[in-house]
């Protein structure tokens, strides 16, 4: 967990902290600076990864802060939500670290679990963007004017208009199965 939060928000606001000053100091009103943290999609997290999506709403939250304090400095804050892009941590290579929660522990088939978990993200990354792709589009919205937030990748179309006019029991709902919920099965005592 505190890895998890050294990177996602810690590190992040080391570096505004530390190029703040630059950043106040090289900024016009007609060139203003612009600071661009990365949010998720899951910040309203799924089941399994508790601790990213509180990092990456942690992030959230300062993020939206500093927009309103640095914003008469002339320096922009832009945050990204980013939805599934394929990157190294979508393909797999990192998942199993995001998806250990405090309690994934205590179910006996967590493996059975996981393995639901990367069948769904691997439909998820076929007709996902790559890196590059949103990279580039990143980069097209801090030339002109950045917005306050940005939402790239495979469904965070969905996580930006949908999901916040769900009630949570459905929202609940609709997490069971991709995430595989379904399958917990709690040890024998």
């Amino acid at each position: 967990m505190r890895r998890t939060f050294e990177v996602n928000v810690f590190g992040p606001m080391a570096m505004v902290q530390g190029f703040a000053p630059l950043l106040v100091k090289t900024a016009t009103p007609e060139r203003p600076t612009v600071i661009v943290n990365i949010g998720s999609t899951a910040s309203l997290p799924p089941p399994f990864m508790a601790t990213y999506g509180a990092s990456k709403a942690a992030i959230q939250g300062l993020s939206g802060a500093l927009r309103l304090e640095m914003y008469s400095l002339n320096v922009r804050v832009m945050t990204l939500e980013l939805g599934v892009v394929r990157t190294a941590m979508s393909a797999g290579e990192k998942l199993g670290d995001i998806m250990r929660s405090p309690t994934s522990g205590y179910y006996d088939n967590f493996d059975e679990i996981f393995k639901q978990v990367e069948a769904t993200m691997a439909d998820l990354l076929t007709s996902a963007p790559t890196a590059a792709a949103v990279a580039s589009q990143i980069a097209d919205a801090v030339k002109a004017s950045p917005p306050p937030k940005l939402w790239l990748g495979e469904m965070s179309a969905a996580f930006r208009f949908i999901v916040p006019l769900l009630p949570v029991r459905l929202l609940d709902h609709l997490w069971w199965k991709p995430q595989g919920v379904d399958k917990v099965k709690a040890p024998i005592r």
